[in-house]
């Protein structure tokens, strides 16, 4: 029993430590822009479409092949927080057959992966800001490289 909490305690341990349990440092949309532009996708300032929305202050679009990353900032954490949440809900109804999942809520940030009937969905909300992408199977090692060099 002693040796089971243990293994269980060391397993606890290592999940924090390949999680990342450290607070997340959040990009600003010139960041994200030099990001992507510099691995080949086009961006837009996609305000516009979102400008009814009282709590999006910035958002823009990243695409290449049909392959699109959104990249919100908020006017504050908890509407990031709600946003994440309703999105978050979206991507968990949308599930059927076989699914992929992965949810992980830390400190100042949290994520939600979910891979199911041929799209990879992802977001990512840093302090303030939000990462949705909602991709075909096929873009998903082009976005999530992008995911990976923001650290989101």
């Amino acid at each position: 029993m002693r040796r089971g909490l243990v293994l269980f305690g060391s397993f606890v341990l290592c999940l924090f430590l390949l999680t990342g349990c450290g607070k997340k440092s959040a990009i600003d949309t010139s960041k994200f822009r030099s990001i992507t532009e510099a691995n080949g996708f086009s961006v837009i300032n996609d305000y516009d479409s979102y400008s009814s929305y009282s709590s999006i202050n910035e958002t823009f679009l990243a695409s290449k092949d049909n392959c699109d990353i959104q990249f919100f900032v908020l006017d504050n954490v908890n509407s990031a927080k709600s946003m994440f949440d309703i999105n978050k809900n979206k991507f968990e109804n949308s599930k059927t057959g076989l699914s992929t999942e992965v949810s992980t809520s830390l400190n100042n940030y949290d994520t939600y992966l979910v891979q199911t009937n041929g799209y990879y969905k992802y977001l990512s909300r840093v302090d303030n800001t939000l990462v949705y992408v909602n991709v075909l199977m096929e873009c998903k090692d082009s976005v999530k490289n992008i995911i990976d060099i923001m650290k989101y």
